[in-house]
């Protein structure tokens, strides 16, 4: 099975690096082409084209019968392919997908968390990008009830590329090209998820906002505002699973996040550190945090749980941790 995984890969790519030549076109948006192939679409760009080279193209792909691969090989073909492709435009951190050593762990936490009571576990992607930790979530989740994705951001070529992995996967995501911060949200979610952008917002954001700063003068960064929003749409009892930077509490505007999660509506469950050899030197790690929203039911941990994820090939450190993380859910 590795091997037709390695071919897709390699077909796929090497389609996207003769579309790019031909049109011009970063390796983006030669993804986004080679996605109306998979798919059968009409492009007027690909029209526009040499349709002997078109017709060569489709053919390639078609003979890797990706709709007879299972959804996890289909998956980690993409989530390869995507990884390759933001790669060649280098482009910044913010636009990376959310690799497997992170997202496995937040799915894992999704499981633990997911409300079995309703008809449908509502889920929003506050920060989707590409999807592929929305697809990594629904490939990992057990649920016996349908699981209803919500994905939201403000690129619209990253939600394009959103748009083809929920396609190509037969998934069935609502995507919405929307700026989350100051997005007025109608419904609110059992569960948020999202690999946070970090940075400084550049526009004026709603004085409602704890986390704003308060120097008029001074930027907010948008991934504190962005943990205040998803909080803001979480059901009561309903639960927030963000990935942040490292030590996010020790900016100079950490004391108003801090007094954010602190407030009485929200339970800071667990801060969860990934190991430093997921991320490029000199590159800020990530953190998961879990927020829960108060609903009467739900309890404060005591404490907090501050951990160290394992690294990935330590099965008995990952055993342990798993067996604290039962532990530690059950008191809550």
């Amino acid at each position: 099975m590795f091997e037709e995984i390695e071919q897709a890969v390699n077909v796929l790519q090497l389609t996207r690096n003769k579309i790019s030549d031909q049109m011009d076109i970063s390796a983006v948006e030669a993804l986004i082409e080679v996605f109306s192939i998979i798919l059968g679409e009409e492009s007027d760009d690909l029209n526009a084209l040499d349709q002997n080279l078109v017709m060569s193209w489709t053919s390639n792909i078609n003979k890797l019968n990706l709709e007879k691969m299972s959804s996890a090989d289909k998956r980690q073909v993409l989530q390869l392919v995507l990884v390759g492709t933001l790669m060649e435009d280098r482009l910044q951190a913010n636009y990376q997908i959310t690799p497997d050593g992170i997202g496995m762990w937040v799915a894992y936490f999704v499981e633990q968390f997911k409300n079995t009571d309703s008809k449908e576990l509502s889920l929003l992607d506050i920060s989707i990008g590409s999807g592929n930790l929305s697809a990594t979530i629904q490939q990992v989740v057990n649920s016996e009830i349908p699981i209803k994705v919500t994905g939201i951001d403000n690129d619209d070529t990253m939600l394009t590329l959103a748009s083809g992995v929920n396609t190509i996967l037969g998934l069935d995501w609502q995507l919405k090209l929307k700026d989350a911060v100051n997005f007025d949200f109608t419904e609110q979610y059992q569960i948020v998820v999202g690999d946070l952008p970090v940075g400084m917002y550049p526009k004026s954001v709603d004085s409602a906002y704890i986390v704003k700063a308060k120097d008029n003068n001074q930027l907010s960064y948008v991934h504190h505002l962005l943990i205040e929003k998803a909080v803001n749409v979480l059901k009561p009892g309903g639960t927030a699973l963000l990935l942040v930077p490292e030590n996010i509490l020790e900016t100079e505007q950490g004391s108003d996040l801090l007094r954010l999660l602190q407030s009485e509506e929200i339970l800071l469950q667990a801060i969860m550190k990934f190991p430093h050899k997921l991320f490029k030197k000199g590159v800020v790690g990530k953190e998961l945090i879990i927020l829960q929203k108060h609903d009467g039911i739900n309890r404060q941990a005591e404490p907090v749980l501050l951990a160290q994820i394992p690294e990935i090939g330590d099965e008995l450190a990952n055993k342990k941790f798993i067996e604290e993380v039962q532990n530690w859910k059950s008191g809550i």
